[in-house]
């Protein structure tokens, strides 16, 4: 059951939430749970059902992808007030996961059942087109995902991947090189080189942007490689 504060914290960040009947709304708060989850902590394994929709309070999620060599692709990011298309697309296709759903930072969400969200859809053109929106911006997202693995350097996925992180940023080098896709000693000496250039500053399982137009500026080539270093592109 949901409790009164839980729920004025969904419709705060939620809004599309207020616009349903009396009776949804009765059955929302009697049928939706609130879970948490540590940070890194996997809620959703590749290949698993899904039949909840997730709207995280505090976090966030990550929709992830592991290669046989244990490698990680991050697909998508989720956060307070986002559609979470991955549970969203699992429900509607009544698919396996295509991806590894994992908790980013300390996670608080409602969860819907699968039946009562299918139920908000039929009945509100509001929550539809906040599902639907969501799904079309991730699709774009996703695009853009796959043309930075495919035709950016290390350099350009590391700076991207930090900016989309909130500061301070807590994570292991290895863990950013499995996320892009990489390896360790690249990411590292890449961290390096931003920290020397004033980018950022290092600490044990902690960076700290310190110039966020200058990361920036990497991504649109001003400051950026003007060439793959050392077979950066591929690794």
């Amino acid at each position: 059951m949901l409790a009164e504060s839980d729920e004025l914290r969904l419709r705060t960040q939620y809004p599309v939430i207020t616009g349903l009947s009396d009776e949804t709304l009765a059955h929302f708060r009697q049928h939706c749970a609130v879970v948490s989850a540590d940070d890194g902590q996997v809620l959703l394994e590749q290949g698993d059902f899904a039949d909840r929709f997730v709207f995280p309070l505090e976090g966030g999620t990550r929709a992830v992808v592991r290669s046989a060599e244990d490698r990680e692709i991050t697909l998508d990011r989720v956060r307070p007030g986002d559609c979470c298309t991955l549970s969203a697309s699992c429900l509607f296709g009544s698919c396996p996961s295509p991806a590894r759903g994992v908790a980013e930072g300390a996670l608080k969400a409602v969860v819907l059942p699968g039946e009562l969200f299918f139920r908000i859809m039929d009945e509100s053109a509001a929550f539809r087109r906040f599902i639907f929106g969501g799904i079309s911006r991730r699709f774009v997202r996703l695009v853009e995902t796959v043309e930075r693995v495919t035709f950016q350097t290390v350099e350009k996925r590391l700076a991207n991947a930090l900016l989309e992180r909130r500061d301070p940023i807590r994570v292991t080098h290895q863990a950013l090189a499995m996320e892009l896709g990489s390896v360790r000693e690249i990411i590292s000496r890449h961290l390096k080189t931003f920290e020397n250039r004033g980018l950022v500053s290092l600490a044990r399982q902690r960076i700290e942007i310190l110039n966020r137009e200058g990361l920036q500026e990497l991504l649109t080539g001003v400051n950026g490689e003007s060439s793959p270093a050392d077979g950066d592109t591929d690794a």
